[in-house]
């Protein structure tokens, strides 16, 4: 017979016959013992895996979800629809049309209503130079196109406290959320609290809860709210805080002081402007955003935040120059979330730099993007 060749660990070893299925035998014997011998178990190895795959998968679920949400507020200057812009109004023309799908992509619209809407059975003129009182069905543009109407200005006082009153009660019949306005003091400085839709890339909403509160300086005989007086919300600097302080307290992660303040065509701020706007700031607003004089003023930032003097007209008649060029007022908010599982999601609501959109104004007081 030949001879057979098995290579074990150390060495050659000869065999023949039957004899090297006694080897091969005995071998696997010695590995069963060996194994046995070290006390290492298919389950021990098993267990010995497993609190690794355990803390991979933990280490996975407790990884944050991190998302972004971006939108805009577009606050728009004076917009008055008396005289032939309310009539143009009552024919059927829409100030809006040259702007509107400007207005349409924002996450909320804010103006300022610088006029009298009220009924005129209602209305008693005052004595001043200029009286405005649109028409009832400006209305339903505002309703429209604006998701906050700000009141505070000299010109919702122009045909008396009743009419102001009433004005009060057409805005709200029509869902037209407003602040400024107040029948006594403290619903005047009251904030108005609006939730605001920004959206991620993906195209998912998170609504942020802004704050705004309006505020007048001008022509306070005229406007200024009492305590059984309708009319303007006006500069207090412990009013205005608490207001500040009471949208705080009802959830505003962001809020807006929108003050009617300054001179008439004067395209630099006053003393006093530069002055309360750091106040509304120190006291607390993460923005303001002004109106009044008519003319464009130059936007500052105060410890990080942003003060627009002026934005200028928007919606006016019989202007000229300076005057008949305006600004919608574009302010970015980022909403940046970190959420875990169990745990309460970290929100940080953020702007960026106010951008300016400028709008030009045509003979009929409307306007149009440049």
């Amino acid at each position: 017979m030949g001879v057979k060749k098995y290579k074990l660990d150390h060495g050659i070893v000869r065999r023949s016959g039957t004899a090297h299925y006694l080897i091969l035998f005995a071998l696997f014997v010695a590995e069963i013992f060996i194994l046995k011998s070290h006390s290492i178990s298919s389950k021990e190895i098993l267990m010995s895996v497993t609190p690794l795959a355990s803390a991979e998968s933990s280490s996975v679920q407790s990884e944050p979800v991190l998302n972004e949400y971006n939108g805009d507020i577009l606050f728009m200057g004076d917009s008055m629809f008396a005289r032939s812009v309310g009539t143009q109004i009552e024919k059927g023309a829409d100030p809006y049309e040259f702007v509107s799908d400007i207005l349409d992509q924002a996450s909320l619209t804010v103006a300022n209503i610088e006029t009298t809407i009220a009924n005129p059975e209602l209305s008693k003129q005052q004595t001043k130079t200029y009286t405005f009182n649109s028409p009832l069905s400006s209305l339903s543009l505002i309703s429209r196109y604006i998701d906050v109407a700000a009141t505070a200005n000299n010109h919702t006082g122009d045909y008396g406290s009743s009419a102001t009153a009433d004005m009060i009660e057409q805005l709200a019949s029509r869902g037209i959320k407003q602040t400024g306005l107040g029948n006594n003091r403290s619903e005047a400085f009251t904030p108005l609290i609006v939730d605001v839709p920004l959206k991620s890339s993906d195209g998912n909403l998170q609504n942020v809860k802004v704050g705004f509160l309006a505020v007048n300086d001008i022509e306070l005989s005229f406007t200024k709210v009492g305590d059984n007086k309708a009319g303007d919300a006006y500069f207090d600097k412990e009013l205005i805080a608490n207001s500040i302080r009471s949208a705080r307290e009802k959830g505003a992660e962001f809020v807006v002081v929108i003050p009617h303040w300054g001179i008439e065509y004067q395209t630099s701020p006053s003393a006093r402007q530069k002055e309360w706007g750091r106040i509304f700031i120190d006291s607390g607003a993460d923005a303001v955003v002004g109106g009044h004089p008519h003319v464009i003023q130059p936007t500052e930032t105060y410890n990080g935040k942003p003060i627009v003097y002026s934005m200028g007209n928007f919606i006016f008649d019989g202007m000229s120059g300076d005057a008949r060029i305006g600004q919608i007022i574009s302010l970015p908010l980022k909403l940046s979330t970190e959420s875990k599982p169990g745990k309460t999601t970290i929100r940080n609501l953020t702007s960026d730099t106010p951008q300016s959109i400028r709008i030009s104004i045509d003979d009929r007081g409307f306007p149009h993007p440049l």
